[in-house]
């Protein structure tokens, strides 16, 4: 099995306000940190069904909204 994961921040856990989406504002740094986390559950949850590649898409805004130093992956 092959996953494409597009992860975009209207999309996380407990998001409820455009302005939490919104870069650059207080609301958007904290949720940053929550949507890599959700991303790394899901790819986490994916290895563990079975998944063979996992790629992962930022499709919010500029596509900068990843924490990088807080994603966990390991190359296979």
């Amino acid at each position: 099995m092959n996953v494409l994961i597009s992860a975009d921040t209207e999309g996380i856990s407990g998001v409820t306000s455009p302005a939490d989406c919104r870069p650059g504002t207080p609301g958007w740094d904290h949720f940053r940190k929550i949507m890599t986390a959700d991303v790394n559950a899901a790819v986490e949850g994916f290895y563990e069904a079975g998944a063979r590649t996992t790629v992962v898409n930022d499709s919010h805004a500029n596509m900068q909204n990843f924490v990088v130093d807080l994603l966990t992956y390991e190359l296979r």
